[in-house]
């Protein structure tokens, strides 16, 4: 119970840093702003999120809280949780699928599951060689979520348009090929670290505090 209420307290916090990433890949900010630094006026095609579709895996505080920042802004999404409830989401432009059916057809993909007890991650290099071409795959969860090798390689093949992730292994992480692409982008585990994430957690800590006193006065 208070696992659920800790990640409650920062599901926004969580769930803006994932929006903010996917637009960054929609629209190729960083790419950009890279490019400019050099001196160069580097130009791409992006993409409106109004005009996107955008995949949903795991629907839970911060996952649902997600993907309605994606409808209000007008996306359709198409969400994958075996656990939540049906009427998780209610809207005209969201419905629940599968996992392959939520991974496949979709301009970006956000990830908020936890591990499979297999170990194994959910972007596979099967599921990841199949995403439609140019995909922004974001990842605010787990780094066991995706095999790094084959995101490395979807991204060097223009397969994937952009990766972020916010999750790394071990903290700060070891450099490795994948950190170095100039289409992946870094956070460093910020997704709840925000001003009214941090007070959320604070006063929530106090009332458990105040809780468990008041049980044991009893």
């Amino acid at each position: 119970i208070e696992l659920r209420r800790a990640v409650g307290t920062n599901a926004r916090g969580v769930a803006e840093l994932a929006l903010t990433l996917t637009l960054a890949g929609l629209r190729q900010i960083v790419w950009t702003h890279e490019g400019m630094r050099r001196g160069e006026w580097p130009r791409r095609l992006g993409r409106e999120i109004a005009d996107a579709r955008v995949g949903v895996i795991g629907l839970g505080a911060i996952g649902a809280t997600f993907a309605q920042l994606c409808l209000d802004l007008g996306a359709r999404v198409v969400g994958y949780d075996p656990f939540a409830n049906a009427d998780r989401i209610v809207h005209p432009n969201f419905s629940r699928t599968g996992l392959d059916e939520a991974i496949g057809g979709v301009d970006a993909i956000s990830l908020h599951a936890p591990l499979p007890e297999d170990g194994r991650p959910l972007l596979t290099a099967e599921r990841i060689a199949g995403l439609t071409r140019g995909c922004v795959v974001v990842n605010t969860a787990r780094a066991g979520l995706v095999d790094a090798d084959a995101m490395l390689t979807a991204l060097e093949r223009g397969q994937v348009g952009t990766y972020a992730t916010d999750g790394f292994e071990t903290e700060p992480p070891e450099a490795e090929p994948l950190f170095a692409h100039p289409r992946v982008v870094l956070t460093s585990h910020i997704g709840g670290f925000t001003d009214a994430s941090v007070e959320r957690s604070t006063v929530r800590a106090v009332e458990n505090l105040l809780e468990a006193l008041a049980v044991h006065a009893h």
